[in-house]
């Protein structure tokens, strides 16, 4: 299992709520139903992240304060990997009000990984500020998409063997699952069974996901 400084990750993004994971009109990648498998929800890193925030921008009505913090958080990230994520705390709690200012569908979470420790810059977070409670692993092809999403939620007779493997949150509890899980994942593209990986600069990784809440 890898091992992380203490107090250390990646960054946070702001997602939905994993019940809440749905375009209702279907809009590009996103579902009209969230990824759910009996009663556990999909609950990794691809959780339509900034979704509010990022379609009010492209529509020209998002605040002239959280246009120079989007517009800073996408410089900031100019990688590959397809996650623009925030290290600022402050500033991302300010775009998940933003985007919960109607209804409570989004939370704040922070992320980290090998891969991502070698692509961002990681940053340390004070235990006064923020509590971070660490869910479980998602399985994502860095810069595409995630292989639990797209593969176990989507087409689960191809990954019957892996559905009791899930926690609660609808990921892996520990990260020794990348290379099986992937080689699957593979397999089941070969049959047509799920979306076939594209190239990829940085590859595939086991990503944390921590659920972020105010220190009491």
């Amino acid at each position: 299992m890898t091992e992380f400084p203490m107090n250390s990750h990646s960054g946070y993004l702001a997602v939905r709520i994993p019940e809440f994971n749905y375009d209702e009109e279907g809009r590009g990648v996103y579902l009209k139903k969230p990824p759910k498998l009996g009663s556990v929800y999909y609950g990794g890193v691809f959780r339509m992240p900034w979704f509010d925030v990022e379609e009010d921008f492209f529509l020209g009505v998002l605040p002239k304060e959280l246009v120079d913090l989007w517009k800073r958080l996408k410089k900031e990230n100019n990688d590959f990997s397809g996650l623009h994520l925030c290290q600022n705390y402050s500033n991302a709690t300010k775009m998940l009000a933003y985007s919960n200012r109607e209804s409570v569908r989004n939370e704040l979470i922070a992320v980290r990984s090998k891969v991502l420790s070698e692509i961002k810059n990681e940053t340390t977070f004070s235990e006064v500020e923020v509590n971070i409670d660490w869910l479980g692993y998602d399985i994502v092809a860095i810069g595409h998409w995630s292989l639990l999403e797209g593969g176990l939620f989507a087409a689960p007779s191809y990954f019957s063997h892996w559905t009791n493997r899930l926690n609660s949150h609808g990921l892996f509890s520990e990260d020794s699952f990348l290379e099986e899980y992937s080689n699957d994942y593979q397999r089941a593209a070969l049959r047509n069974g799920v979306e076939a990986l594209p190239s990829t600069v940085y590859g595939i990784d086991s990503i944390q996901i921590g659920k972020v809440s105010d220190k009491a």
